[in-house]
């Protein structure tokens, strides 16, 4: 093997090392900022029980049958994180 090529590799070699830490030392540190936040946040920001997952809105317009199947959708589609905050008719 020529001088070269293993220069080629060895730089090659400590760049894919290089860059796997870094990524690592991102992930780690994302994953340390949510745990702290999901922590320390308020109890206003997370979500409560099933019973006050949604504001009613005008409510008197959207009947409860139709209230009950958006809530469940949002709480399957984001396995139980997310709220209805807010639901309004739209004119077409």
């Amino acid at each position: 093997m020529t001088p070269d090529m293993q220069l080629a590799f060895e730089l090659l070699f400590l760049g894919m090392i290089s860059v796997f830490l870094i990524l690592g030392l991102v992930v780690l540190t994302a994953r340390l900022l949510i745990f702290a936040v999901n922590r320390w946040s308020s109890p206003s920001l997370r979500s409560g029980s099933s019973a006050d997952r949604f504001i009613p809105s005008r409510t008197e317009t959207i009947s409860p049958e139709i209230l009950a199947v958006l809530t469940a959708s949002v709480e399957v589609a984001t396995q139980g994180k997310g709220r209805l905050l807010q639901v309004e008719t739209v004119k077409s």
